[in-house]
């Protein structure tokens, strides 16, 4: 086992290791950064060939952050994105928050905010507390109307049989009343349709009796004249 003397003989181990969590740290938020502009998380394997060798490390570190801010400016001058250049903008007010918890200080208490980053968290949030206020005064209004709790419908125990009872039969005797006035209406269509059927035929009927008088009376008069 070792004991405190041998950690305490060992400082430059405890460095190499101080010094290891803060590559991770350090290739954490540029594979974070990789995903945001790249759209691709690298794989695991990569991960861990990176990390096999401390040169190798630092090498990989600082092309892959090269690369990372030749994708930002492309994308800030090609592909104009309102908020990643809003963010890139304001990154010296909002840099304080951006910082990554540092595990070896975890118990360490959390110091309080500025004015000027209290004051960013409410600039950044102004669109969503003015949308939220009109929200809650929508609810206040609706709740003043006794629209929020559906009058007495959440107080009520409904049990199946009451359901049965005043849901589903009266439905079920609409359903049967209106099957009922449809069958009405489709008999009384047909019975219009009958009766215009039949004046039809009369006025047709009238238009031959008419047709035939003139014909007699224009007769008769011809003989009568001669």
């Amino acid at each position: 086992m070792e004991t405190k003397a041998d950690q305490a003989s060992n400082p430059p181990q405890a460095e190499a290791e101080q010094q290891d969590d803060a590559t991770l740290a350090l290739d954490l938020r540029i594979r974070l950064l990789e995903c945001v502009f790249a759209g691709a998380l690298p794989s695991s394997d990569a991960f861990t060939n990176r990390l096999s060798s401390e040169a190798a490390s630092k090498k990989s570190l600082a092309l892959r952050l090269e690369r990372v801010l030749g994708q930002l400016t492309t994308i800030l001058g090609t592909k104009p994105n309102e908020a990643i250049r809003r963010f890139v903008q304001s990154y010296d007010l909002n840099e304080p928050l951006l910082h990554l918890p540092n595990p070896l200080s975890s118990n360490k208490e959390a110091e309080p905010l500025s004015i000027s980053e209290k004051a960013s968290l409410v600039f950044e949030a102004d669109a969503e507390i003015v949308q939220l206020e009109r929200d809650l005064r929508e609810i206040e209004l609706l709740d003043n109307r006794g629209f929020v709790g559906a009058g007495k419908l959440a107080d009520g125990d409904w049990s199946e049989e009451e359901l049965v009872t005043s849901v589903i039969g009266p439905l079920q005797e609409s359903k049967t009343t209106i099957d009922e006035l449809e069958q009405r209406a489709t008999t009384l269509m047909s019975r219009y349709d009958s009766y215009v059927n039949s004046l039809s035929e009369i006025f047709v009927s009238w238009d031959s009796i008419l047709t035939t008088l003139e014909e007699d009376i224009h007769k008769l008069q011809i003989a009568k004249a001669s």
